[in-house]
C-alpha cells in the first residue's frame, strides 16, 4: 500500500519517444548552382578567318574576337596607352569605327563594328618602333559611294619625320591597300587622299607628286611618276 501512495504522488513525467522518424529535422535542400555564364556572342566568320594586319599585341586584339564594349582598357590598352583619335565610318554593311592609340614606342590601329551588344575586332594594325612616337593622327577617310567600303589614312609623328601608311576595309575584313611589309609604310613629308568623283587616288609628295589610283578590289597601283 506504501509504494503504491508513492507511485500515485509522483509527478508525472512526459513520455518521450526517441525515433528516427520523428523530431528530426529534414535535410537542408543543397543551395542551387548559379546558372553557367552564356558564351560571349560569335563574331562574322568572315571576320574570325582573317589574320593579323602586322603585329600582334594580344589575343584581344584578334580579328574576330568580340567585347562587351569598344573602351581602350577593354581591348587591352593600359598603362601607357593613349587614344589620339576614333572615328565612325558609314558603311553600307554597318557603321564601323576606327581609333588610333600609342604609347612612346608602340603605335596601333584598330577597326571594329557594332555586334550582339558589344564589338567585334575587325582587325588591328601595330608596330613596335625603336625610336619615340610622339603622335598618332588621321590624316583622311574615305567612303566609297556605294558604302562597300571605307580607306583610311594615318600618319605617325617620328623624331625622323612623318611616317604615314594607309587601311582598308569592307566592314568584314581589313588590308594595306598599298602592299604587304616593306611597301606600306611612306616616310614621306605629305600623303593625302583625293576623292575624284567615284575614285580614290593617293598622292605621295616628295620631290614631286606620285599619284597612286585605287582599284575595285581595293588595292592601290601607282598610276603618275
Amino acid at each position: 500500500m506504501l509504494l503504491a501512495a508513492i507511485v500515485a504522488c509522483a509527478p508525472a513525467k512526459p513520455l518521450v519517444v526517441v525515433s528516427e522518424f520523428h523530431e528530426r529535422p529534414p535535410p537542408a535542400a543543397p543551395a542551387p548552382e548559379p546558372p553557367p555564364a552564356p558564351p560571349d556572342p560569335e563574331c562574322p566568320k568572315a571576320m574570325r578567318s582573317e589574320h593579323p594586319l602586322e603585329t600582334l599585341l594580344g589575343a584581344s586584339l584578334s580579328p574576330g574576337t568580340w567585347h562587351p564594349d569598344a573602351a581602350p582598357g577593354t581591348l587591352g590598352f593600359a598603362g601607357s596607352w593613349v587614344e589620339r583619335f576614333r572615328k565612325r565610318l558609314p558603311l553600307s554593311k554597318g557603321a564601323i569605327e576606327i581609333a588610333g592609340l600609342h604609347t612612346p614606342a608602340i603605335a596601333s590601329v584598330v577597326l571594329f563594328a557594332p555586334w550582339s551588344g558589344g564589338s567585334c575586332v575587325i582587325n588591328a594594325w601595330s608596330a613596335f618602333f625603336p625610336v619615340e612616337v610622339r603622335e598618332i593622327s588621321l590624316g583622311g577617310t574615305w567612303v566609297s559611294p556605294d558604302g562597300r567600303l571605307a580607306v583610311a589614312l594615318v600618319r605617325l609623328s617620328l623624331p625622323s619625320g612623318p611616317l604615314w601608311i594607309a587601311l582598308a576595309t569592307d566592314g568584314e575584313r581589313a588590308w594595306m591597300p598599298l602592299g604587304g611589309p616593306g611597301q606600306h609604310q611612306l616616310p614621306v613629308p605629305r600623303v593625302a587622299l583625293r576623292p575624284s568623283g567615284r575614285k580614290l587616288y593617293l598622292d605621295v609628295m616628295l620631290n614631286q607628286t606620285t599619284v597612286f589610283a585605287l582599284r575595285p578590289d581595293g588595292m592601290f597601283e601607282r598610276v603618275g611618276p
